[in-house]
């Protein structure tokens, strides 16, 4: 007996949307599953929304190359979905400020990750205290100088999530099951079985499993291997003459251990700010600890800006891996099966190449260079393998 479905799409965030719409008019029978009441209520609509494909440790090796793909393909993704929707999805060509909290900071982004930058052809710019403050003047007098990377972009995610849920919703759109939850997706020699909560079983040629942090028990994934991060941030209100210009991102470090202290612009000039990292941690309840801790840290950058009025608090998780790469390919040995979680901090971020690279897998499409490397570092059996399936370069 024929499949219910072409496709099933389980999870209804930015890369399980994204996929569903790159899809549109190739596959007439799609099917989206969505845990929450709406599209994009989880981790995709939380994200602050900075496109930053070289920020952080992890990207120092291949994960910043595939990064770097992705944001070469944001404009015009985000062109496309603004124009379908008839929805404006502002994309702000901020650049990244990295910004040196002591000297000590300032010596290892000058020396550890400035040369990956500059071998990467990125035009990136050291700057002195004097510099950094003169390129974002919001800046604090204890700053020790930065690194300056032009190419970084910032969007508000919730604009992209409303816009392709008004795509998805509209004519063509697929079947949408909203407040279902997904028990088991078993694989059979002819087609999948997904299982839902409430008893009832769907059938697909095949699947995806784009669910962030849920997606473990539906891929058989051990514990460690992917997990929820919950993180925590704020919003500061307008204020005349004090607009943030750059992204600014900085690692703050103290007795408590280290802080991530990042903050994006909004067209309107309200500023996006925060944020935590709570391993382990899967409620979305923002707190009054939080709130404090994000409010010091950023008051060491920012001088003046944590007594700015906020406007708005919230919390998201996100879906680590032990090896904070995405979990990406097919899962089965019948390839019916595929994997698309396990974005970390950068699901916007990587959102157009993992659509795009979903897309081509679920196609039967010709992969390029690029995107035989970028499959390589994200396929799912390297944790069968003991650990990642790569090393990092020295540049």
């Amino acid at each position: 007996m024929a499949s219910t479905y072409d496709l099933i799409v389980v999870g209804g965030g930015i890369v399980g949307c994204g996929i569903v719409e790159r899809l549109r008019g190739e596959l007439s029978r799609v099917c989206l599953v969505e845990q929450g009441p709406r599209l994009g209520s989880g981790a995709s609509s939380a994200a602050i929304g900075g496109i930053n494909p070289h920020l952080g440790d992890d990207c120092m090796g291949p994960l910043g190359l595939m990064a770097q793909h992705s944001r070469e393909l944001f404009p015009a993704w985000i062109d496309r979905i603004a124009s379908v929707s008839e929805r404006a999805i502002p994309l702000l060509p901020t650049g990244l400020l990295q910004v040196a909290a002591d000297e000590k900071e300032l010596d290892r982004l000058a020396n550890e990750v400035m040369p990956v930058l500059a071998g990467r052809g990125l035009g990136a710019e050291l700057l002195d205290a004097r510099q950094a403050r003169a390129k974002e003047p919001l800046l604090g007098p204890g700053v020790a100088g930065g690194l300056f990377q032009p190419a970084d972009l910032a969007v508000e995610p919730p604009l992209i999530m409303d816009a392709l849920s008004r795509i998805l919703t509209g004519p063509g759109g697929p079947e949408l099951l909203l407040d279902t939850t997904v028990t088991a997706v078993e694989t059979g020699a002819a087609d999948v079985t997904v299982v839902l909560a409430d008893g009832r079983t769907l059938t697909a040629d095949r699947v995806v499993i784009a669910a962030g942090h849920l997606s473990r028990h539906l891929l058989g994934l051990p514990e460690d291997v992917l997990f929820p991060i919950k993180g925590q941030a704020l919003e500061f209100a307008p204020r005349p003459g004090r607009a943030l210009s750059v992204q600014c991102d900085s690692l703050v470090v103290d007795d408590a251990g280290e802080h991530v202290v990042f903050a994006v612009p909004r067209p309107d000039g309200r500023i996006a700010a925060g944020v935590t990292f709570e391993v382990g941690v899967d409620d979305t309840v923002p707190t009054e600890e939080a709130r404090r801790t994000n409010l010091h840290h950023l008051s060491l950058i920012f001088g003046d800006l944590a007594s700015a009025p906020v406007t708005r608090v919230w919390a998201g998780i996100r879906p680590g891996t032990r090896d904070a790469v995405p979990v990406l390919g097919h899962v089965d040995a019948d390839r019916r099966i595929l994997a698309a979680t396990g974005h970390y901090g950068m699901g916007i971020t990587l959102a157009p190449v993992t659509i795009d690279l979903a897309a081509k897998l679920l196609l039967g499409l010709p992969v390029t260079d690029d995107d035989q490397r970028d499959l390589d570092i994200t396929r799912p059996d390297r944790f069968d393998q003991g650990g990642p399936s790569w090393a990092r370069p020295t540049i």
